[in-house]
């Protein structure tokens, strides 16, 4: 069953970051081939500063993008009438909240080895990469990287903040929060991010990045046994 619900959750959000990957890599094509101003003259800088300005441009709004489409399928699919209908399925909440959180952190993933082929692409096709001697150079950087160390570093804080903005949508929707105002979920969530920032860098300066992880992994769980709770008991749904 975890299988179907992540192929139907995969296939509900496929065309909106595949869209959002394709554009940022052709994109860095075209960024690419106006990398270097002293082959095309004075003019290609502005030309340069313009891309600069519509590629942070495309990078913000492409992050805000993936957070709605992130925000409406949980919503849509758990929290409104369609919500209603999948929560009465011989189906257990853990993995319909299971299922969102993988394909969530999936185009989260996605859209990281986007960016890094966005410079890639761009190096390659400046002429940044013309040699060997530039090959061996920037695979060696490459070999030289603690990858693992990476991944958990930039997974860790998506796997907490992805729950916490999935708590944010289902707090919201609780008979408790209904009675007053929704926007107090928010309210909410908006000092629990604060707090989370504030115990994070606390821990850091302790710690260090070992204590950090384990912060960020602790604060996960317990949002996703919350949601849980919420979700079998809590909910009101129209």
């Amino acid at each position: 069953m975890l299988l179907k619900l992540l192929k139907y959750d995969f296939l509900y959000s496929k065309n909106a970051f595949l869209g959002m990957g394709i554009m940022f890599l052709i994109f860095a094509v075209v960024f690419g081939l106006y990398q270097n101003p002293d082959q095309f003259g004075f003019g290609q800088i502005g030309v340069m500063v313009f891309f600069g300005i519509v590629f942070g441009a495309s990078t913000f709004g492409s992050i805000v993008f993936a957070v709605i489409i992130v925000a409406n399928n949980f919503h849509k699919n758990l929290l409104s009438e369609h919500g209603y209908l999948m929560l009465t399925l011989p189906v257990r909440k853990e993995f319909l909240l299971l299922s969102k959180v993988c394909i969530s952190i999936f185009w989260y993933n996605f859209m990281i080895l986007v960016a890094i082929g966005f410079f890639f692409i761009v190096a390659l096709v400046s002429g940044e990469l013309a040699n060997i001697q530039d090959w061996a150079e920037f695979l060696t950087n490459v070999l030289s990287i603690n990858w693992i160390q990476i991944y958990l570093d930039i997974n860790l804080p998506a796997f907490s903040g992805i729950a916490l903005l999935f708590f944010i949508l289902t707090l919201a929707r609780t008979k408790l929060v209904i009675k007053f105002n929704a926007f107090i979920a928010w309210v909410i969530g908006f000092v629990m991010f604060i707090v989370s920032i504030w115990i994070a860098n606390s821990i850091s300066e302790a710690f260090g990045a070992a204590g950090v992880r384990i912060w960020f992994i602790s604060m996960a769980v317990g949002l996703y046994i919350t949601i849980i709770y919420l979700l079998k008991n809590k909910l009101e749904l129209e």
